[in-house]
């Protein structure tokens, strides 16, 4: 069973850690390279139980990699929309700051 669960890091690690999910799913997708072309082989070899155990590793490994890949897209959707947010309070603050040109003369 999965669950969602939240913390918070310093705007600057955000990259740090997408880099660190998409590592980790980096090796499940080489596992899944490696035992992929092994289904066909099975299904040849007319070893259908091997093939339907290789089967089911495989999704298994195309689920974890489903769901890591839907994280690191919530975390930039989130990173991207903080990003946006302290652009426009920059944004807000400069343009209500005093116009200095316009002194009274």
């Amino acid at each position: 069973m999965r669950v969602n669960i939240t913390y918070s890091v310093e705007l600057d690690k955000v990259s740090e850690v997408v880099q660190k999910l998409l590592s980790e799913t980096t090796e499940k997708v080489t596992s899944l390279g490696t035992e992929f072309p092994k289904v066909s082989a099975s299904v040849k070899m007319e070893n259908e139980k091997k093939a339907l155990h290789l089967i089911d590793s495989c999704r298994e490994l195309v689920s974890i990699i489903d769901h890591a890949l839907f994280d690191c897209e919530s975390i930039l959707n989130g990173y991207q929309q903080t990003l946006l947010q302290v652009r426009s309070q920059e944004k807000g603050i400069v343009e209500g700051a005093p116009d200095d040109t316009s002194e009274s003369r």
